[in-house]
């Protein structure tokens, strides 16, 4: 009897992770096919061929993100952003089996990051990072093993709305 009552709750677990992670990806799908918010894509392709030529990434933990990284989803709307798009996936983010690292405040900027962490805490199996500005929205989608120090290092040397707030990330061994 125990061991079905175990097995009852391990599948209801995984169904409720998998609905979770279906409705943000849905989420994310539903903007990418929309036309309010432009949208970069970069896949595990591409980030297979930066490992591949000899780019000038001198930090190994940089070299093992490149390899590790799945997709990269970059979702902007700078004119006629809707908070309720904000709110939304900001809802569905927290519903989910993902951990808020970070909340900011600051007047009208709201700044979420949440991820999917792993037994070693300097990984996390993706992240979500929600950044409202004025009318403003930026969502980035990282999937893949994510060495968060790491992460931080490569998003300085890069140019890409929303990415700055990702170097207030430091691991233990850094603080």
């Amino acid at each position: 009897m125990k061991m079905k009552t175990l097995m009852s709750l391990i599948v209801s677990l995984v169904l409720i992770t998998n609905i979770n992670a279906q409705s943000i990806s849905s989420f994310f799908d539903r903007l990418e096919d929309g036309d309010e918010y432009a949208v970069i894509t970069i896949n595990r392709e591409m980030f297979r061929m930066i490992a591949a030529f000899d780019v000038d990434i001198d930090d190994q933990a940089v070299k093992e993100l490149v390899k590790n990284i799945k997709r990269i989803r970059i979702f902007v709307n700078e004119e006629t952003a809707s908070y309720s798009d904000y709110k939304e996936i900001k809802r569905l983010a927290a519903s989910s089996t993902l951990t808020n690292l970070i909340s900011v405040k600051d007047g009208d900027e709201r700044v979420e990051l949440f991820t999917n962490p792993t037994d070693d805490e300097q990984y996390v199996n993706g992240l979500i990072l929600l950044v409202r500005e004025e009318d403003q929205n930026v969502f980035i989608e990282i999937d893949g093993k994510i060495n968060l120090a790491a992460l931080s290092k490569l998003t300085d040397k890069m140019d890409i709305d929303g990415f700055k707030h990702l170097n207030k990330i430091q691991t233990k061994e850094e603080k």
